[in-house]
């Protein structure tokens, strides 16, 4: 068996990551701020 869990952690973990990418360009974009990823 493999570690179907923590794949699944990850999967989400990137998901998530990507939808708050996504939201704060939107949003910066939206407000008229530069965006700026450190």
């Amino acid at each position: 068996m493999f570690n179907s869990i923590g794949h699944r952690k990850a999967h989400w973990g990137i998901l998530a990551l990507h939808e708050a990418m996504h939201y704060a360009l939107v949003s910066s974009s939206i407000n008229g701020f530069p965006v700026e990823h450190g």
